[in-house]
């Protein structure tokens, strides 16, 4: 392939995937997924959010950024949820419906990928990363409602005042309870921010307010995080707004209690109640591109290189780019319809002759083989999805256009 530019080179060998091109390294929190291990879905007692991108698109590469991010900041929730990622470009996304890239889905537990249309849930690409979680929270939900989808409720609510109380402390010496709306999203990130300790210290959610359990523990103020020792004595009293600072700040003070044997005295501590209606935002400080990277380590870390910011921004677009865009098009975007007759038949001899008039540099190959294409989709004859398979990798072989 000519003209290929720096980040389109190098490959990815992470999860014992090798010679799999990805915007994703080892080091991210990204399950990187392919045709030989996207069967691990099936039936998964986890909740997926998957994003299907094509490593030379452009947009893809601005969005890899932000899906670090979410996989980085929702590691904690694992396995009840768990990010991954496809590229399109050298995997088989249109058994998964996708006709597009950057495409983001949801597939819920206990699901099978046969099943198109009611195992995944589109979401739309390019979102803020509290538009994934909130996706993510509403299907941990509708999951937790559903015992047989899930064994181990996610998000457990606190249950009325009585003896069942002294059974609900782990194997440690404390448990917390996050009294917030119910509407609010910030007790539940908190609580799956603790899952991998839920067993040593076990996080409840009041979701009502005022309710007997907030009378009962004197909380006046949501939101606010107690935390309780088996004598049920609360030692520990922080109030918050509904931000990511809060959420932070619950988190830090509920990890402070792991593996302490000790009791701790009393302490209360209250931040100033947020002014505006409670929306779980996050408060993001930068672009969301990455500065250059260093080719040495983007080397050493055997991944796709990301292009200086300044020309992500002017969208640059390189010989090699719009190969692989046509190849993506031609030999796995077309093959996703069911036919190709009357109007969609109309409209690819429309491209294709487009691309004869205006795709810049062509080799032979590449001549040859749109002429031919184009020429036999004029042909008065009904054309399947299988004959144009046949009849586009035929030419392709002939003519080595994307070797």
């Amino acid at each position: 392939m000519k003209n290929i530019h720096l980040f389109l080179a190098p490959l990815l060998w992470t999860q014992g995937i090798v010679n799999a091109i990805s915007l994703f390294s080892a080091d991210d929190s990204v399950v990187e997924l392919v045709n030989a291990n996207i069967s691990t879905l099936d039936y998964s007692d986890s909740i997926w959010l998957v994003q299907f991108y094509s490593h030379w698109c452009g947009s893809c590469q601005r969005f890899a950024p932000t899906w670090k991010r979410l996989a980085d900041d929702i590691k904690d929730w694992s396995p009840i949820v768990k990010v991954g990622a496809m590229n399109c470009a050298e995997q088989s996304c249109d058994l998964h419906q996708v006709t597009y890239t950057p495409t983001v889905k949801l597939m819920n537990p206990y699901m099978r990928r046969s099943g198109m249309y009611s195992a995944w849930k589109e979401v739309s690409g390019h979102l803020p990363i509290e538009v994934y979680k909130s996706e993510i929270i509403a299907a941990i939900m509708i999951s937790d409602q559903n015992q047989s989808a899930r064994m181990i409720s996610a998000v457990r609510n606190m249950p009325r005042s009585g003896p069942q109380l002294d059974s609900m402390f782990g194997e440690g010496q404390y448990m917390g309870i996050v009294f917030s709306d119910a509407y609010n999203q910030l007790a539940p990130q908190v609580i799956l921010d603790m899952n991998q300790h839920r067993e040593q210290l076990p996080v409840y959610f009041v979701p009502d307010f005022p309710s007997d359990s907030s009378i009962q523990w004197g909380v006046t103020v949501y939101p606010t995080l107690i935390i309780v020792d088996k004598n049920l004595k609360i030692v520990e009293k922080e109030t918050g707004s509904y931000t990511s600072a809060t959420r932070n700040q619950f988190g830090k003070k509920l990890k402070g209690y792991l593996n302490s044997g000790n009791s701790k005295s009393t302490r209360v501590t209250t931040s100033a109640p947020s002014t505006s209606w409670p929306v779980f935002s996050p408060k993001i400080t930068d672009t969301g591109i990455p500065q250059e990277s260093d080719p040495k380590k983007a080397a050493d870390d055997n991944v796709v290189q990301l292009p200086p910011p300044e020309l992500i921004q002017e969208d640059v677009v390189y010989q090699g780019d719009l190969e692989r865009a046509v190849q993506f098009a031609l030999l796995k975007e077309v093959p996703m319809q069911r036919d190709l007759n009357g109007m969609k038949r109309s409209a690819l001899i429309n491209f294709v002759g487009a691309l004869i008039e205006y795709y810049p540099n062509q080799s032979e190959g590449m001549s040859l083989f749109l002429s031919h294409l184009k020429f036999w989709l004029l042909t008065p004859t009904y054309i399947s999805t299988e004959s144009y398979k046949t009849k586009v990798a035929v030419e392709d072989t002939d003519h080595q256009t994307f070797a």
